[in-house]
């Protein structure tokens, strides 16, 4: 029984909204003047000429940020460590710094099975 209530009513509200004729329909009508939508297409061009100049303006930064770091990679000591030592070296190559060195080890050890009155110390 709802159901047929609710087709009902549906049915005598569209009767209803056709016999007063208020239209069902979007407009298709542009209700905006011209002017307006050639101000609005000017200040999007505008805007879009900004943003290209501002990332202009970024890329410019950015590589100018390359270079620095690439300068100044050219101008640090070189640093290495290999089987030859560890090496100091100036970014122009004049000048060299070459730490090298040796090791010796020694070591004695004693049986601990039967006691000895002798001296173990290193003379």
């Amino acid at each position: 029984m709802s159901n047929r209530r609710r087709i009902l009513s549906l049915i005598v509200a569209v009767a209803s909204a056709t016999a007063t004729g208020t239209s069902l329909f979007a407009d298709d009508t542009n209700t905006a003047p011209a002017s307006t939508i050639d101000q609005r297409i000017d200040a999007l061009e505008q805007e879009i000429q900004a943003l290209k100049r501002q990332r202009e303006q970024d890329l410019e930064q950015a590589q100018q940020k390359v270079d620095q770091a690439t300068q100044k990679a050219k101008e640090a000591p070189i640093i290495t460590a290999g089987s030859d030592g560890f090496a100091l070296k100036s970014a122009d190559g004049n000048f060299v710094l070459r730490l090298r060195g040796y090791a010796q080890a020694d070591a004695r050890f004693t049986s601990q099975t039967k006691p000895t009155t002798a001296s173990t110390r290193f003379c």
